[in-house]
């Protein structure tokens, strides 16, 4: 009977330690893709009119890509910018649009939604 509680709390330890890690895994993955989007909106800071892929680029302990695609919706231009953030056996994706905002001759990209 006693064999039975150890191998009960073992089990449950193991879960309970990989439940832990996984959780600890997805949040990572989220603070690489947030670090990714991050650095294609400093680059789009740079350079406006740049659209495209980021190579993967390592992160801490991780890596990330991103994707910036232009598409128009009626007289609007849009950009999408996607960043996907890895780790471990875990990935994390997200995603903003920004439109062009053009008032008296100036522009600007202004954050549409993100997801």
């Amino acid at each position: 009977m006693a064999s039975l509680f150890v191998i009960a709390g073992a089990v449950l330890w193991l879960v309970n330690n990989q439940q832990k890690n996984e959780e600890r895994f997805f949040r990572k993955a989220l603070e690489i893709s947030d670090y990714g989007l991050m650095a294609v909106m400093q680059k789009l800071g740079e350079t406006p009119s740049w659209v495209g892929d980021c190579p993967k680029t390592p992160y801490e302990d991780g890596w990330y890509t991103a994707k910036v695609s232009r598409y128009t919706g009626g007289d609007t231009v849009f950009l999408r910018v996607e960043s996907v953030g890895h780790i471990g056996p875990v990935l994390k994706k997200q995603q903003c649009v920004l439109r062009l905002s053009i008032v008296k001759g100036d522009s600007a990209w202004i954050r549409a939604s993100a997801d």
